[in-house]
């Protein structure tokens, strides 16, 4: 189901270096907002901003959310939330199997080596490989699972994060907040073009995996 992070694409390494830096000379403060928003760092304690769930737990709040915001009855919630959380657990190994097998330097090590030997992503570059975006295999998978069990034009008021002091996004539906949450791994400086479109790819196609699989009826 995984679709490597090293496929051909016809596109120069340089060149996906290039646009993260230049793309990091340029923010303005709405790429900002979503690189923040999307941070998905437990780690992160003190950075304001800084959201402490990680992606699979992210998602798993979203489900709640739109539960609740629709009213869904308990049975097909509780369908909503197990399929997402077995497929979210695939979308995790997909990932890190990928990172290890690859080993793809993240974009501040080739932006240093290739272009500027000071620079720095906008938010801090995990220690561990590239390869496929865990936030963009992650929130295509979750996308591709919601959208089919609870609706493909239902909105979101994604408020997971208030506790720590980060806002309140709104989207027109969850694919619109799975999108925003891939790219902004491109705004933060953590991942390149290919590794996201991949990875979202890797996600989506978990997703119709997991749906095909549950058993009819249930």
């Amino acid at each position: 189901t995984a679709v490597p992070s090293t496929a051909t694409t016809g596109i120069p390494f340089r060149t996906y270096t290039e646009e993260v830096y230049q793309t990091s000379r340029t923010m303005v403060p709405e790429q900002y907002a979503v690189a923040y928003f999307w941070a998905c760092d437990p780690a992160a304690i003190v950075q304001p901003g800084i959201s402490r769930i990680p992606p699979t737990g992210r998602w798993i709040n979203i489900a709640g959310i739109v539960c609740e915001q629709q009213k869904l009855a308990f049975i097909p919630a509780l369908k909503a939330h197990t399929i997402l959380a077995l497929a979210t657990h695939d979308a995790v190994i997909a990932s890190w199997e990928d990172k290890y097998r690859t080993r793809r330097v993240r974009p501040q090590t080739a932006v240093n080596q290739m272009l500027d030997a000071g620079w720095q992503p906008v938010l801090a570059a995990p220690a561990t490989p590239a390869g496929l975006s865990l936030q963009g295999v992650v929130s295509a998978a979750a996308a591709e699972i919601l959208s089919s069990l609870i609706g493909e034009n239902v909105s979101l008021a994604d408020n997971s994060e208030t506790v720590f002091g980060v806002p309140m996004r709104q989207y027109p539906s969850i694919r619109h907040a799975a999108e925003e949450a891939a790219w902004s791994r491109l705004f933060a400086g953590l991942q390149f073009r290919d590794g996201i479109l991949m990875g979202q790819q890797t996600g989506k196609n978990i997703g119709q995996l997991a749906l095909r699989k549950w058993p009819a009826g249930m």
